[in-house]
């Protein structure tokens, strides 16, 4: 029972205090409560005396205070005015950067705030849309293409370009390289970082290759004249001469002569005639000419480098002499100048009758082209004697003694006819013919 009057006591000072805040209502007062006992039980409500004769009761109505109400109109409001501005305030936002879009929800009002929410910054070349002043509402786009160095390499030629493309092949589209054929060095879908790339471009070019008597036309994205060889099948070796560099840069429209250099050894010999050297013997027999050591010719080999130019001799140049047998010089003693002869009346002939036809030959003829037949003819260059010219070393290795310009014309012509058995006409290699 006491927990049941705390309850009351409690319930009792609670209503109080929100009657006294205007926040609770009661209709007539309040009974009176005894401290420590029960409340007594309420009586039923008696019923109203009947007829219009009886005494009216009075009737009481619900107090309503305006403040109470002001302040439901005002939490109200609150709860309704934060939630609509929480409504406006959040907008769902599409921001696409270098072609990967997300999806971002921002309470900015500008492109620039989502931009800064999402931590991006705008670069010198980059490209944004819409500006960044530009206001935004629920549901709008954005989209910022960063910009990128490409330092591009065309035909030897550098250059720097600013692109907002992701990949090689826009990059190509945006700097206008659209042609088929061209060399590209790196692969068209690798994508491009924000710090930069390099790129070399070669751009298709005609040649013609003249090389083994052909001529070759060819389309290239070569870089060098030494690839464009390669790109031909054109073999070199380290004589073939070239009309250009291998290092040569391609120009559109050039020829490439390539000449085939062939370089040969030739070998060829030659005789080395011997020389005569003359001594005199004042003890020799004037007159007398003799060969005391007989010439050698020797041999000389001499080697040629020549070069031929696509089969043409264009050079031969002396690479090395030598000699292979060296000549002997032939020594030959002569005596001192024999006198004058003087004919003799015998050996002097009237004519070509006088002289004998041994052998059946013709020495008359031979005679008369040797001395003018004079049997005593002299001639001191050998020195040579007589009507056929001998010399002393012939005259006596023949069966001739003496002088020959001495001896009569039988005697010279038997000398003459026994030099003639051993060597034919040779002794007289001008006037042989007339024997």
């Amino acid at each position: 029972m006491a927990e049941r009057d705390l309850d009351w006591d409690g319930g009792l000072a609670d209503l109080r205090a929100l009657r006294g805040l205007g926040l609770a209502e009661t209709t007539g007062s309040l009974p009176p409560v005894q401290a420590g006992a029960p409340a007594a039980p309420a009586a039923p409500p008696s019923a109203p005396a009947a007829g219009p004769a009886g005494p009216a009761r009075e009737r009481r109505h619900p107090v309503r205070h305006p403040v109470r109400l002001a302040l439901y109109c005002l939490v109200l409001f609150g709860l309704l005015a934060g939630t609509a501005a929480w409504a406006v305030l959040d907008k769902s936002v599409t921001l696409t950067v270098d072609g990967e879009a997300r999806t971002l929800s921002t309470y900015a009002s500008t492109v620039g705030g989502v931009l800064d929410d999402a931590g991006l910054t705008i670069g010198q070349h980059d490209v944004l849309a819409p500006s960044r002043e530009a206001r935004i509402s629920d549901g709008a786009e954005i989209v910022l293409r960063r910009g990128r160095l490409l330092r591009l390499t065309v035909d030897g030629k550098a250059r720097e370009v600013w692109v907002t493309a992701t990949t090689v092949q826009e990059a190509l589209d945006q700097v206008g390289y659209r042609q088929s054929g061209l060399f590209v060095s790196s692969s068209r879908s690798s994508r491009l970082p924000l710090d930069g790339f390099e790129l070399t471009l070669r751009t298709p070019k005609t040649v013609t290759v003249v090389a083994d008597g052909h001529h070759k036309r060819l389309r290239t994205t070569a870089a060098t004249v030494g690839e464009v060889l390669d790109a031909a099948g054109v073999r070199l070796d380290g004589d073939d001469r070239v009309s250009q560099l291998a290092t040569a840069a391609v120009v559109d429209g050039m020829t490439i002569t390539v000449s085939r250099v062939v370089t040969r050894t030739t070998t060829t010999r030659t005789v080395l005639e011997y020389q005569t050297v003359e001594k005199q013997d004042p003890n020799a027999a004037p007159g007398s000419r003799k060969v005391t050591t007989k010439g050698v010719n020797g041999l000389e080999e001499t080697s040629y480098v020549e070069t031929y130019v696509d089969g043409r001799l264009t050079s031969r140049k002396v690479a090395r002499v030598t000699v292979v047998v060296k000549p002997v010089d032939e020594v030959v003693v002569l005596g001192p100048p024999a006198p004058a002869a003087q004919p003799s009346q015998s050996a002097q002939p009237a004519a070509c009758a006088d002289f004998p036809t041994t052998g059946g030959l013709n020495w008359c003829g031979l005679a008369k082209c040797e001395s003018g037949l004079n049997p005593a003819a002299y001639n001191p260059a050998g020195p040579y004697y007589g009507l056929y010219q001998f010399d002393l070393g012939t005259w006596t290795a023949n069966g001739g003694t003496g002088l020959p310009s001495e001896a009569s014309v039988a005697e010279q012509t038997r000398v003459a006819y026994n030099l003639y058995q051993a060597r034919g006409r040779s002794p007289w290699p001008v006037c042989g013919q007339y024997l």
